[in-house]
């Protein structure tokens, strides 16, 4: 909210600015996107004024460089395809979390990843409270005993999901499906970037059951070494 307040007359100078050349001008926060009908001599031109622009409303306005992307799309039959000028997005794009590639949308590779730390590091916790919970069961009573299911739901598909629910109720996978929607046909690629979160989620699981069991053994030697 702040920075919409702050930076309000920086979003009527930009917006003029791409109106005026038939093009589109939207800001989140400090995430912008300048779309621009223009040739590859303006737009450069606009990029690099841009930090001295954006400054004129606070010195620590910073646009930085290395964050900073100039992409070209260019018609290819029925679509287009992306060229990278200068920054990173070589592969299309980048805004809010989405990737555009000039034919689909997609999940950032970030976006994703962070999805994968988030179930290693919840499996981790799950597996070591299951492991303290029943200490005289095997491996393989433990990886039957977790609760997978209940897990699962914490990140994957939920049953008679409504996408006009409470966000409150929402998971990962109920964010990849409203997104899906909202982009129709260009975002047909998304469910299939977490297409095997199930199967990753299982594996990992196991996994942190190995290594909690691995920790408690290794802790009981020592405590046991230390006795004598």
């Amino acid at each position: 909210m702040l920075a919409n307040l702050y930076l309000i007359d920086f979003d009527v100078e930009m917006n003029a600015l791409a109106v005026g050349r038939g093009g589109t001008y939207v800001r989140y926060s400090d995430d912008i996107l300048l779309i621009l009908p223009v040739d590859e001599m303006e737009a450069r031109q606009i990029m690099d004024e841009l930090p001295a622009r954006i400054r004129k409303y606070g010195e620590e306005l910073v646009i930085k460089p290395e964050k900073s992307s100039l992409v070209r799309y260019v018609r290819q039959g029925d679509g287009q395809r992306c060229e990278l000028i200068s920054g990173k997005g070589k592969n299309g794009l980048e805004y809010l979390g989405f990737r555009y590639d000039g034919r689909n949308v997609f999940l950032r590779e970030s976006t994703v990843s962070n999805l994968y730390r988030k179930v290693a590091s919840v499996a981790r916790n799950h597996a070591a409270a299951t492991v303290r919970r029943y200490p005289d069961k095997s491996y393989s009573e433990l990886c039957q005993m977790f609760n997978f299911e209940r897990f699962s739901k914490r990140f994957g598909k939920v049953e008679g999901f409504d996408s006009a629910s409470t966000t409150k109720s929402w998971t990962f996978w109920t964010y990849v499906v409203r997104a899906t929607e909202e982009f129709g046909p260009l975002g047909k690629k998304i469910a299939g970037q977490v297409a095997r979160l199930r199967r990753h989620s299982r594996i990992r699981v196991d996994h942190e059951i190995e290594k909690a069991l691995q920790r408690r053994a290794k802790k009981e030697a020592s405590d046991k070494a230390s006795l004598r």
